[in-house]
């Protein structure tokens, strides 16, 4: 019975390391997940300024245009009107009225040019910003991420061997006590507990004195009759 003991209790340690193996993998595939969302959107808010700085560039050329034409009308309007070619008072008046308003646009062009140029230069700095953290941080998730897949891949192994373990080990044990084990663990991590004096320590409560002694005798495969753990004595 000590051998069967000893078996259970070798199972219940494979399946702590084997559940432990587990969630280092989950939480290394979690973190390498989490990296490559960290690099997918500071490639968005990259190519989001990027997209913010052409359209800047052809608006500002837009603009840049439209004061040329106006410069254009400008100065032949001035031609025309000191031209003395105008002798009515009602045309020269007309003349004067499109000059002021070209003059208006262009002023307003210029100053729309000056924001937009600000705009520009500011987006061109922010997208020079964004383009250096994005480089950094990726050299960095990928060293990052390369490592974790070694690591996992490492567990994996480990995790093979383990499981190839168990799976003597429950070879080893009785038909029933192997079904037995599996169906508390489906319940709880640790089937096999220490009996302390005349409490499982699974469940913390007490059991029969009968129980107690048997478990003692070390005679039998004994089982909690609260939880339905097999239980052990201490060995001194």
């Amino acid at each position: 019975m000590m051998e069967t003991i000893a078996l259970l209790l070798h199972l219940q340690e494979l399946d702590a390391k084997i559940r432990n193996l587990r969630s280092k993998i989950e939480k290394r595939e979690q973190e390498i997940y989490r990296r490559k969302q960290e690099l997918e959107t500071l490639q968005q808010e990259l190519v989001s300024t990027r997209t913010a700085l052409e359209k800047a560039k052809v608006a500002l050329a837009h603009k840049e245009l439209e004061l040329r034409d106006a410069e254009e009308k400008l100065k032949n309007t001035r031609g025309k009107l000191y031209s003395g070619e105008i002798t009515s008072s009602k045309e020269l008046s007309q003349w004067e009225k499109s000059m002021a308003k070209l003059e208006e646009t262009k002023s307003a062009l210029e100053e729309a040019i000056l924001i937009d140029m600000e705009k520009l230069e500011s987006l061109q700095k922010e997208f020079q910003e964004k383009n250096q953290v994005a480089k950094s941080e990726q050299e960095k998730s990928f060293q990052a991420i390369n490592l974790f897949q070694e690591e996992i891949a490492g567990w994996r192994t480990n995790l093979e061997n383990l499981q190839a373990e168990r799976h003597r080990v429950l070879a080893q044990l009785d038909t029933s006590i192997a079904s037995a084990y599996l169906d508390l663990h489906q319940k709880y991590e640790n089937p096999v507990v220490l009996l302390n004096d005349e409490t499982c320590s699974g469940c913390h409560l007490a059991v029969p004195t009968t129980v107690a002694k048997s478990v003692r005798k070390q005679e039998e495969l004994v089982r909690c009759p609260n939880c339905g753990r097999f239980l052990y004595r201490k060995v001194s």
